[in-house]
């Protein structure tokens, strides 16, 4: 979008050149054929993987600040290059255009502006970009518009950079130490690094967010080489919060009285009888709470702060570091904590780059298997972090189950893909399930499942379950008495009765939450709306509407409540007696 939002600039799917009037939705210039896409530049993006930090394009489009000109031109991503005896044979093109919006007309460009598009960059003004002609970080400077000129040298690099509301700063990143840092035009010099995903400047001023997510504002001070930017706030804004997202720990003590929450970033614990925040904290990963409001949670490394659990108290606002944990392969489950470790030394010059089958992967965040050495020749080891013990353990010297945890009920869900080889030899342990999948035929896009009760220590049950010829996967679950619950890869949750193996009900939704004293499920059918269904009939018995989707639903132990958690930040605690035919089962 252009600076003065009248006119989108884009690339098609034909690697054709637009701009869009936005006032009136019609197409007002286009550049057909502006760059034909190699095979090898296709195959170089599709192996290229994921990148969390960016997006990455085949292109870039960029426009002066007074809106005149739009740049197109071929990024350097997802290029190739072929060399022979140290020639290069054959590589992808450095390919601008600039188009003069006053005239629709191309403007003409030269000198080393190809090369200084091609890699990140951005106009100073509609005489001058800056950026990087090279992978050299002593060859960025300042270049003429449009001829390519070099006027000034100095040394940065950058992915990324921005331009901010002072004209003598420019944001860049990230720094070779931190995730991005300022840089003073006139000094040449990186004036400011900071691990912080972003920040702007105005005038004098420095802005960005804090840890506890208000906006912080420090100034600018100083003439010529000594200016800098101050430590001293000068002024901050408190911003309303978002709707929830997706929660990485959630917990409720059973009388409802206490609730811990985490964001990626951000956690805390609530007094729910007056919705004070009690507790302020980084984000964690895994929690529990006790009726009292005592928790721990469990945090994660960051800087020099250890992989630990921490203690909450919500009298003094402490967290306090109660047990640290090893860097990989641990996390807590409620008031377990599962510990994942290599049985053999890993060589520190091999790497394992074998790819996992995505028809074995079930679908679901909680399978974040993302280091190798705990795919193969794992130990599995339960500890009750209360009292202090093991609980139980198992080795895995070949492939790794996949795992989920329903922390609530300290159950864990093992998955075994019986097209692997770990699931073929899995089977044999269970005659009566190995006759059935005989009987079957071919099963290879199927599962085998077993349920482990952390509290009893013990298995409670190993089921098959059928895919329909691999037309659905199933991610994380929940299980409690003799139900499984599965959430699958089409928006249901599947019902299993552990103990025959048989898939009872499908309940479209996601959000489910088991109540084993009177056999219920509850699950968010629809945005917002919650349903609870009588699990041995499948019959709904109750419905709740909400302000927003749930982001946490809860039964309590004694099943006469039911706790849910909008993502509009709104608690609600359901009398569950008021149901017509809904009593406990005897």
């Amino acid at each position: 979008l252009s600076p003065d939002g009248n006119y989108l600039a884009c690339v098609d799917t034909s690697a054709a050149l637009n701009i869009l009037d936005t006032k009136t939705g019609k197409r007002v210039w286009q550049k057909k054929e502006f760059y034909q896409l190699d095979y090898y530049e296709y195959i170089s993006w599709l192996f290229s993987g994921r990148d969390d930090e960016q997006e990455k394009s085949f292109f870039c489009i960029e426009f002066s600040p007074d809106s005149r000109f739009a740049m197109f031109s071929r990024s350097n991503y997802f290029r190739f290059r072929f060399r022979i005896d140290g020639l290069s044979y054959a590589s992808s093109r450095d390919t601008a255009l600039a188009l003069d919006l006053t005239t629709f007309k191309p403007a003409d460009t030269g000198g080393e502006l190809k090369n200084v598009t091609s890699r990140a960059y951005i106009f100073l003004d509609s005489n001058r970009i800056l950026g990087m002609p090279s992978n050299k970080p002593e060859d960025a400077g300042i270049f003429s518009f449009p001829n390519g000129k070099r006027l000034q040298k100095f040394t940065f690099y950058a992915t990324q950079i921005k331009n901010t509301g002072s004209a003598d700063y420019i944001v860049l990143k990230p720094l070779a130490n931190a995730k991005m840092g300022v840089f003073d035009l006139k000094n040449n010099s990186i004036a400011a690094g900071m691990n912080k995903e972003d920040a702007a400047l105005w005038n004098n001023l420095f802005i960005f967010e804090s840890v506890s997510g208000k906006i912080v504002i420090r100034e600018i001070q100083g003439e010529g080489a000594g200016k800098k930017i101050t430590e001293k706030e000068v002024g901050s804004i408190e911003i309303p919060v978002a709707a929830i997202g997706n929660l990485s720990a959630s917990q409720i003590s059973d009388n409802f009285s206490w609730l811990v929450l985490s964001s990626k970033t951000r956690g805390g614990m609530w007094n729910l009888a007056t919705g004070e925040r009690k507790v302020f904290t980084r984000g964690f990963r895994g929690g529990v709470v006790a009726d009292d409001g005592s928790g721990v949670t469990e945090f994660p490394k960051l800087d020099e702060s250890k992989h630990a659990l921490a203690l909450l108290n919500p009298l003094k606002d402490e967290v306090i570091p109660i047990r640290e944990l090893s860097e990989k392969g641990a996390k807590q489950y409620g008031r377990f904590v599962l510990t994942r470790s290599n049985l053999k030394e890993k060589k520190e010059d091999k790497k394992d780059d074998k790819k996992d089958d995505p028809k074995l992967a079930p679908t679901s965040a909680e399978f974040d298997d993302t280091d190798s050495s705990l795919r193969t020749a794992v130990r599995f080891e339960l500890k009750d972090f209360i009292q202090d013990k093991v609980i139980w353990s198992r080795d895995f010297p070949k492939e790794s189950p996949y795992y989920s945890f329903d922390e609530y009920s300290g159950r864990m869900i093992l998955y075994w893909g019986l097209g692997s080889d770990a699931g073929k030899a899995k089977l044999k342990e269970s005659p009566e399930l190995q006759a059935k999948v005989d009987a079957l035929g071919n099963k290879a896009s199927d599962y085998l499942i077993e349920v482990i009760d952390a509290f009893a220590g013990k298995t409670v049950g190993t089921l098959l379950l059928e895919t329909g010829k691999g037309s659905f996967d199933v991610g994380s679950g929940l299980s409690e008495g003799d139900w499984l619950l599965l959430y699958d890869s089409q928006d249901r949750v599947l019902a299993y009765s552990i103990k025959t193996g048989e898939l009872r009900h499908r309940f479209f939704g996601k959000s489910a939450a088991i109540n084993s004293v009177r056999n219920q499920i509850a699950v968010e059918n629809f945005p917002g709306e919650i349903s609870i269904y009588n699990l041995e009939t499948g019959e709904p018995q109750a419905n709740f509407v909400i302000n927003g989707n749930a982001a946490f639903v809860r039964f309590n132990l004694n099943g006469n409540k039911l706790f849910v958690l909008s993502a509009a930040q709104a608690a609600y605690a359901f009398d569950l007696n008021k149901i017509p035919n809904a009593a406990p089962k005897k």
